[in-house]
């Protein structure tokens, strides 16, 4: 068994920024309950106007969008430009958070009303199931375009550069089919996008900028893995099977929910919202055995002659990322089961030391289907996209949340 090295220096910058990690937990704690407190009292309620024409049901569901980006506005705020100030995350900009934010809320909330819109036309035109089955095509289109809607959260990709370009043939990736993402934000963690067979991968300029070329080897060989070992592709699968499950259900069962007028939408949103607050504390732990899946496969591969330099060398780079996302070493079982789809670093260095290379291969698992599960439910309508701990406020992280 191999011993993983921590040194003092990094175990002190983790606990003296524990604060960052703790106060980012609380807010998504509180945003998360928010939606969750809404939703209760609308689908009890269900307060609304009775059907009118489609214009004006469009309208109504206008103003809830707004409603709803004012109620988040707050929120985002805090997490997204009070925080990341506070703890040195970011500079002291305000108009270019502002800027940032108003062009993630344009596209978030443009994608809210024209989803809805879509929702209310299809179920007035052929009934709620019409509706659910037009919504999960939407959910899989979404999919299909995360990578053009990170693009405009990011404000454009470019293509690798001729170091990087090696960097790709080495780790076995074709660099045609890579995009680097230039962004100040340091949890940006990039990763695959697009459907099935058309997979693009995106790599954050940070890393490029930042690991070393073993760590940078080391970190462009999981992402493969995570690709060419079908991960990716069962976590996207699960996570639209996730969401579509749960809009059936609210259909069906939640009194008032439906596609026909601006009211009935809201409650099935209410009800979408109360499904994926589920989906926050269960498939956090799906996601968490495909992160020491791929840790130990990816390990396992450059191995070479000695076995523990495979985990070592992950092990260090573990850590190293994880100052960008969390800066939390270590946290209680109890706080990791329900929140984190990413264990601590210490946890992932201790899985590591405790497998030999000789095991057999680790089955494959749905690989970041807790935050593609985010991603995706923007086509059931629910606000949780936005209002988990790793992205309230930081629109470059909306249409593709960090990961590992």
């Amino acid at each position: 068994m191999s011993t993983i090295p921590v040194d003092h220096a990094a175990a002190s910058t983790a606990a003296q920024s524990r604060t960052w990690a703790g106060d980012r937990l609380r807010l998504g704690q509180t945003n998360v309950g928010t939606w969750v407190v809404l939703a209760l009292v609308l689908a009890a309620w269900q307060p609304f106007a009775p059907l009118d024409t489609f214009g004006a049901e469009a309208g109504r569901w206008a103003t809830i969008v707004g409603v709803l980006v004012a109620i988040q506005l707050g929120f985002d705020l805090v997490g997204g430009y009070v925080l990341p100030v506070r703890y040195a995350r970011r500079a002291a900009d305000p108009v270019g958070w502002g800027r940032a934010w108003l062009g993630g809320t344009v596209m978030h909330g443009g994608a809210f009303f024209a989803i809805g819109v879509l929702a209310m036309a299809v179920g007035q035109l052929a009934g709620p199931w019409a509706a659910v089955g037009a919504l999960a095509v939407v959910g899989s289109l979404l999919v299909g375009l995360q990578g053009r809607l990170t693009a405009w959260t990011l404000g454009g990709l470019s293509t690798p550069d001729a170091p990087l370009r090696d960097a790709l043939n080495a780790a076995g990736l074709e660099p045609e089919r890579v995009r680097v993402a230039q962004t100040a934000e340091r949890s940006y963690a990039g990763g695959w996008v697009g459907p099935r067979g058309m997979e693009t991968l995106i790599v954050a300029q940070r890393w490029v900028d930042t690991l070393g070329p073993a760590e940078l080897h080391l970190a462009l060989v999981r992402r493969r893995l995570g690709l060419s070992s079908g991960a990716r592709a069962q976590g996207v699968v699960a996570a639209l099977a996730f969401n579509v499950v749960g809009l059936g259900l609210v259909t069906a069962l939640l009194p008032g929910a439906g596609f026909g007028s601006a009211g009935a939408l809201l409650v099935t949103a209410a009800g979408t919202t109360l499904w994926g607050f589920l989906g926050l504390l269960t498939l956090p732990t799906v996601s968490r055995n495909a992160v020491y899946a791929l840790d130990r496969a990816a390990a396992t591969t450059i191995d070479g002659e000695d076995p523990s330099n495979g985990r070592t060398r992950m092990a260090t780079l573990v850590r190293r990322l994880d100052v960008d996302q969390e800066d939390e070493l270590q946290r209680s079982p109890a706080i990791e089961t329900v929140y984190h789809p990413v264990p601590t670093p210490l946890n992932r260095a201790a899985r590591l030391a405790a497998e030999r290379s000789e095991d057999r291969q680790p089955r494959v698992v749905p690989w970041r289907v807790a935050r593609m599960a985010l991603f995706t439910s923007w086509a059931s309508l629910s606000p949780l996209s936005r209002a988990v701990h790793c992205n309230i406020g930081r629109p470059e992280l909306w249409a593709l949340l960090p990961g590992d």
